[in-house]
């Protein structure tokens, strides 16, 4: 029996120093969008708990290419050995160096691109630079807590109170209240980005813009929260109270899946992942204009 999925290594970039998987379907792929999967914080290009992979063998089975790789200076890539303009400047050229790579291995000209956390914010930051990505699908990447959303998370945070606590709960509040009032501030967080600012979310109004611009041009963005940051995204449609009226909106997925944990722990948080990434990735292709015989 023919396998689902053929893998190879792929070493790509300066000196051939980016190191990934090529994933592809067994045959011709009847895709002609490769799709991009890279690290989360500091982990391998595997995804936590391999989630990568699966969805690089799910995508295949599907009749779509993917380069799951490791970014510079994480997993088997080493840092680059010169890097203007600081971490995710040296993640964005990575990921440009994976497209030019596959267009010229493979022929592909356009590109989705797949991350989680930190793998969001980088291709975000990928979308904003580089026109032949045509989808962009974020979890748990930027969170805009609206005033809904912390009036629900007060409510959450009392029912799971015990009555007996809430004495010493409130007090702890209303201490923290003072505090701010009277001046006393919370440490800087410091900067582990070579340079980039902190913090890296875009104000509501850079991300609408950037967002509305990705839409106008056909871009398929979809956005999903996990169920481990209810202090920040606890309604499904947080996205819209945040940014109701902009036009993306019209446009863009996106959901908050309760039943799904930051690193995608359980088999069943996995399976949901790759059934909601695939079903996305059809409709980036879906999307695409037909390419003459």
């Amino acid at each position: 029996m023919t396998p689902p999925f053929r893998e190879s290594v792929a070493c790509f970039g300066p000196q051939g120093g980016l190191v990934g998987i090529l994933c592809e379907p067994p045959t011709a792929p009847a895709a002609s969008v490769a799709c991009l999967l890279i690290n989360t914080g500091v982990g391998e290009r595997i995804g936590p708990n391999r989630v990568n992979v699966k969805l690089a063998r799910a995508l295949a089975e599907q009749g779509i290419t993917s380069l799951r790789f490791d970014i510079s200076g994480l997993g088997e890539s080493p840092s680059a050995t010169a890097s203007a303009g600081g971490f995710r400047a040296q993640a964005v050229h990575d990921q440009q160096a994976a497209m030019d790579w596959l267009a010229a291995q493979r022929g592909f000209g356009r590109f989705m691109q797949f991350g989680i956390c930190s793998g969001a914010v980088n291709g975000y930051a990928l979308a904003e630079a580089e026109p032949r990505l045509v989808g962009l699908a974020m979890f748990d990447g930027f969170a805009y807590v609206t005033a809904a959303a912390r009036l629900r998370y007060q409510w959450l945070d009392w029912r799971r109170t015990p009555l007996t606590q809430w004495p010493s709960k409130l007090w702890d509040k209303l201490h923290g209240r003072v505090r701010r009032a009277t001046g006393v501030a919370a440490p800087a967080a410091p900067d582990m980005f070579g340079g980039d600012s902190v913090p890296i979310t875009p104000t509501p109004a850079a991300f609408a813009a950037t967002l509305n611009a990705l839409t106008a041009r056909g871009v398929e963005v979809a956005v999903w929260y996990s169920g481990s940051g209810l202090f920040e995204v606890n309604h499904p449609r947080q996205l819209h109270e945040a940014f109701a009226g902009q036009p993306f909106m019209a446009e863009v997925a996106s959901d908050l899946l309760l039943d799904v944990d930051h690193i995608v722990t359980p088999l069943s948080a996995q399976r949901r992942i790759v059934a909601l990434v695939s079903a996305w990735a059809q409709r980036v292709i879906a999307r695409q204009p037909k390419e003459a015989s």
